[in-house]
């Protein structure tokens, strides 16, 4: 859930783990007055207290960071190249976007 009158959904991306029967969620939501793109992650990491799962959250955040890093890099080749394509238009802004958005991540890490 999001506030749709601030924020607009861009795209989103749900993940199964390749260890375990987890999920995470990467959505990436855009400012609709600034237009500014962040990401944010939802997951829910492997439970239980002992050695085994803790291998399989240890595997579940590398791969989580993987797909987070995936995301993060699109978003900034899309918006430099819409920076690119203002510029070339004389849009351009002096208050361009960082390329990388932000990232928000929420969840049950069971830790």
């Amino acid at each position: 859930f999001w506030k749709k009158d601030k924020f607009q959904l861009v795209s989103e991306q749900r993940i199964e783990y390749k260890v375990g029967n987890q999920v995470c969620l990467l959505a990436t939501l855009r400012h609709l007055v600034t237009r500014q793109c962040i990401l944010v992650v939802v997951t829910h990491l492997k439970a239980q207290q002992n050695e085994v799962n803790e291998k399989i959250r240890i595997a579940q955040v590398q791969e989580l960071l993987h797909h987070i890093q995936q995301q993060q890099f699109a978003i900034a080749k899309r918006t430099i190249q819409q920076q690119k394509r203002s510029r070339a238009l004389g849009e351009g802004s002096e208050n361009e976007e960082a390329p990388f958005p932000p990232v928000i991540i929420a969840g049950d890490f069971n830790a």
